[in-house]
């Protein structure tokens, strides 16, 4: 928990635990029994909360099928309440395999892209599912769904 700039207090919430509250200032990693050693930027960081498709029409995504490769869908944008945080981009993976709509798409940087010509047939299927994985700075992940 943030008190004052530079002091922090950080609660030990683990089910029987004795260690209870505690204050630190003028930290720079913490180092725990049990468990990897954490820097302050680490212990602060929040998990990104949502992960958005931006530049599409007001419709939502389109790909005409005759799409050509890199044919940009859509540009991809974390929320996250932490200032300043990068992000990677990539498929989750769903029963083995990224979750790409059956090779339909490839990331690049954070642009949803067609990965190549051909791969649309609209008389068999008129929508595809993509499911994708952003991660900060700091190892928070996120992973969300776009149909």
């Amino acid at each position: 928990t943030d008190t004052t700039p530079g002091t922090y207090r950080v609660t030990d919430t683990r089910p029987g635990s004795p260690d209870g509250t505690d204050t630190v200032t003028g930290i720079e990693v913490f180092r725990f029994a049990a468990g990897p050693e954490v820097s302050l930027a680490q212990a602060l960081d929040r998990d990104p909360t949502d992960l958005l498709l931006t530049r599409t029409p007001a419709t939502g995504p389109q790909v005409l099928e005759n799409a050509g490769a890199d044919t940009f869908v859509a540009r991809l944008e974390t929320v996250d309440p932490d200032e300043g945080d990068e992000f990677i981009y990539e498929f989750a993976t769903v029963n083995g395999l990224p979750a790409d709509a059956g090779g339909r798409f490839v990331l690049k940087g954070s642009n949803l892209m067609v990965a190549g010509p051909g791969k649309f047939d609209f008389d068999k299927a008129t929508s595809h599912e993509v499911t994708i994985k952003t991660t900060d700075t700091a190892g928070n992940s996120l992973v969300k769904s776009f149909t």
